[in-house]
Parts: C-alpha cells; sequence; structure tokens
C-alpha cells in the first residue's frame, strides 16, 4: 500500500500500533521524537500532579475558565489541548480536617509565573525530555516536569507537569511541599502519538530529512523557522546554555551543602530538576537579575546533557 492510499482510524495510538502501520519500527519513530520532530507522549490516568504556568494568577484563572470542559460529570476538568486533561482541586483541609476552599492557581517566587492547587492529569502529555533513556535501556524514569500538554495552542500556558506524592493524602489534599517522585516507569509499551503525527510522516513519504522539526500552535499548524532564523536562535541558544552552566558549577562549588542535601537522590545519583530549582531560585546571579532560560526542564536538559559522555549526548 502506498503511502498517500493509508487510512487513520485513529485519533491517537500507542507507538507500535503506528509502527505497524507505517511499517516501520517503533524505535524509528522514537528516534523522531528525540529530534524533536513530532511528539512522543505518554498516556496519564489521574495522575495527581500540579501545573507549572508561564503567566501569573490572573490570566491563569482567565485561560482556566475559558477552557472547555473535559467531563460532564467533573466540572472543574478541562481540556488543556485536544489530547490533554487537567482537574484542578478548587478544595484542601485544615488542621481539623475540614474543607476549606483554596485559589486553583497561586504565585510562584518568580514574577509572571504561578502553580496551580494540586489535581489530576489525564490524556496525553507530551515528554519533553528523556526519551533517550529509554532509547538506550529500554525504560526510563519520570518524575512529571518531562511532561507537557500534547500539541498546544500558541497561547497555552502550562509549562510542565510536576506530579505530587499522594501517600497519605485524598483527593481534595494540598501538594506537598516535598520533592516530587520520580519513580514513574515508562517503556516503550507506554508511548503514544497522535493521528496529527502519523499524517505528517505518510505526507513526508517517511523520509526522516523531509519531515521538519516542528513548533505546534493554534490548530496544530506548524510554524516552520526559516534557516537564518534557526542560525541566530541556535547562536542565543548556546550563550544561555553556558551562562546556566556556569551559574551550576558556581552553586556546585560555592554552596557544596545546599547541592549534597538538595540535589541528590537518595541513591547519590543528581537530581538535575531540583538542581535547576536551586538555579531559577537564584535570579541575581545572572545578568539582568533573570536567569536566560526560566523552563525548570530545559534547564535540567541541560545539566543532564553536561554530565553524559559526548558519545551519549544528542547529535
Amino acid at each position: 500500500m502506498a503511502n498517500k492510499d493509508i487510512i487513520i482510524p485513529f485519533q491517537y495510538c500507542r507507538l507500535d500500533r503506528a509502527a505497524r502501520l507505517l511499517n516501520c519500527e517503533s524505535s524509528d519513530l522514537l528516534n523522531l521524537g528525540i529530534r524533536n520532530k513530532l511528539s512522543i507522549c505518554v498516556y496519564l490516568d489521574n495522575s495527581r500532579a500540579v501545573l507549572n504556568m508561564n503567566c501569573n494568577v490572573e490570566l491563569a484563572n482567565k485561560w482556566y475558565d475559558g477552557l472547555s470542559r473535559a467531563s460532564s460529570v467533573f466540572v472543574r476538568r478541562r481540556m488543556i489541548t485536544e489530547y490533554s486533561d487537567f482537574n484542578i482541586f478548587p478544595f484542601s483541609v485544615d488542621d481539623d480536617e475540614e474543607p476549606v476552599s483554596v485559589p486553583l492557581f497561586t504565585e510562584s517566587i518568580h514574577d509572571d509565573t504561578c502553580f496551580s492547587n494540586i489535581g489530576v492529569a489525564n490524556g496525553l502529555w507530551r515528554v519533553s525530555w528523556g526519551l533517550e533513556d529509554i532509547q538506550k535501556n529500554g525504560v526510563g524514569y519520570f518524575d512529571g516536569t518531562e511532561f507537557e500538554p500534547c500539541l498546544p495552542a500558541a497561547s497555552c500556558p502550562v509549562v510542565q507537569l510536576i506530579f505530587c506524592d499522594s501517600e497519605g493524602t485524598d483527593d481534595d489534599s494540598e501538594p506537598v511541599e516535598k520533592e516530587t517522585i520520580g519513580d514513574m516507569k515508562v517503556t516503550y509499551d507506554d508511548l503514544w502519538i497522535t493521528a496529527f503525527d502519523v499524517k505528517r510522516i505518510i505526507n513526508c513519504q517517511s523520509d526522516y530529512y523531509n519531515l521538519e522539526e516542528s513548533i505546534y500552535g493554534g490548530e496544530h499548524k506548524e510554524r516552520i523557522k526559516s534557516k537564518s532564523e534557526i542560525h541566530h536562535s541556535a547562536e542565543r541558544h548556546a550563550g544561555n546554555r553556558e551562562k546556566i552552566l556556569m551559574a551550576a558549577l558556581r552553586l556546585r562549588e560555592q554552596q557544596v551543602n545546599v547541592f549534597e542535601e538538595s540535589c541528590r537522590k537518595p541513591n547519590g545519583d543528581i537530581n538535575f530538576s531540583a538542581w535547576a530549582r536551586e538555579l531559577i531560585a537564584r535570579p541575581d546571579w545572572f545578568a539582568g537579575g533573570e536567569p536566560p532560560i526560566k523552563a525548570e526542564t530545559k534547564i535540567a536538559e541541560i545539566l543532564s546533557t553536561a554530565h553524559k559522555s559526548p558519545s551519549e549526548r544528542k547529535a
């Protein structure tokens, strides 16, 4: 069957199902995801988390209230995208275990950013980084900061999820102020892809070199940058990475206790997400009083990549 004759009978499917349809391997599709040529996702089912937002509380409330309902039963459950849902709990409990109303969003320590109250995530969430572990080892372990909405509109302010420890709590409890859990095990069997991306692969005749790296927005339309824009963007990102790494080295050398207590996992490995949060919490370490990269996931990815051998890093 020629590519142009392939019929897509689903809105989304597991990676192995798409591979069979496209006559390729699941590892081929995963590699395209690693190269940011399409969105590889996980399917979440009532995963307890908070939303990290790239806007202030007022705009976050307005945005959330304007979203379509994802369920006729759960009135607070909203469609963040066509594929990603989230339900923010509007209640918590006080010291006497009595229910109390809480705001849906609260300000963070950084200007024009905020966090949602605890809630649950459902549907497809794109894996923004960490897919290399699955490619190399067949399994990866995530804490939710690697997940972002699947195919969001350009105006979507959600930066990432942050999983919350649910041990000893119920669905109306407030977010725990302890380190998020990082033991969500993800294998090839847990990866999903949308019909939108399958169609893109079909349209490019399954040729890697013809499948453009894309930024999705609006009606999932691709905004492809010109070569000159890519060149200047790469130059700027290289400078930003250098600033992040210099600050990271300063933290590790000058604040050893902070690093060892906050940026180490119990097994002694480095917690790159925690390291990134420590850097974000020190905006005065950067020119202009703010880090050049504000997304925790991106900073953590830079730190993680810097600790890999050259053969392990992405090309």
